[in-house]
């Protein structure tokens, strides 16, 4: 499971999920394929894996990230991704909510 996450979160670096396997159906696989393996886990559903991506694709410099953005829930990261297109106003917004408790 940890590998799996690996392989998206880091895709940036090893560009193992690129366009091609978009387009080729990898990541309905890959959900298909991890709800096979941890029926008993949850959230890795293909909506959830291609935010996960996109997420690694925006802060590939997560590890400098995660401090920041530590104390909001996965839903409200998703939620900010869908609204807020710019990578630092997305960090203005995530550090807003923090602060004001949105």
């Amino acid at each position: 499971m940890e590998f799996v996450f690996s392989l998206i979160l880091y895709d940036e670096e090893v560009e193992v999920v690129s366009e091609y396997f978009l387009a080729s159906g990898f990541i309905e696989n890959l959900a298909s394929d991890i709800r096979s393996e941890f029926p008993e886990s949850s959230g890795y559903s293909v909506r959830n894996l291609c935010y996960m991506r996109h997420f690694a694709k925006t802060f590939s410099d997560f590890a400098n990230m995660q401090v920041a953005l530590a104390g909001l829930t996965w839903y409200h990261l998703q939620c900010l991704m869908d609204k807020v297109p710019d990578k630092s106003m997305y960090l203005w917004h995530a550090d807003k909510s923090l602060e004001n408790g949105w």
